[in-house]
C-alpha cells in the first residue's frame, strides 16, 4: 500500500507539471511570445497525450495504480473523484486552444517576416 502513495503523489506531481506547461502555452499563445519553454511544453504535453492515447486513453500511473491495489475503485491521484474524473475532458481543449493561438501567432511572424524580404 505504501508504494501506492508514493505512486499517487508521483501522479499528482505530474498533474502540476503537465498543468504548468499547458497554462504557459495559452500564456505564449495570448502574448505571442515564443522561447524554448515554449516548444518544450507542447513537446511535454503532447507526449503525454500520445501516451494516454497509447494505453487505451488511462493514464499509465492510473493503470500502475488499479494493477497494483486490483482494483479499479481506488483514487489514483491525490484529488477528489470529480475533478479527477475531468482533468482530460478539461485540459484538452484548453491545450488545443493555446497551441492554435501559437500556431496562429507563428503564422503571422513568418507572413510577416516574407513581407520585408
Amino acid at each position: 500500500m505504501e508504494l501506492i502513495f508514493w505512486i499517487k503523489l508521483l501522479h499528482t506531481l505530474v498533474f502540476f507539471f503537465a498543468s504548468a506547461c499547458i497554462g504557459y502555452v495559452v500564456y505564449c499563445g495570448v502574448t505571442n511570445k515564443t522561447d524554448g519553454y515554449l516548444w518544450a511544453s507542447i513537446a511535454v504535453v503532447s507526449l503525454i497525450g500520445v501516451a494516454y492515447a497509447a494505453n487505451g486513453f488511462e493514464c499509465l500511473l492510473s493503470s500502475i495504480i488499479y494493477r497494483l491495489a486490483g482494483r479499479r475503485d481506488v483514487a489514483d491521484i491525490f484529488f477528489p473523484d470529480w475533478f479527477a474524473n475531468n482533468i482530460m475532458p478539461v485540459s484538452t481543449p484548453i491545450f488545443v486552444i493555446g497551441t492554435a493561438l501559437v500556431l496562429r501567432n507563428q503564422y503571422f511572424r513568418r507572413k510577416a517576416n516574407m513581407r520585408l524580404h
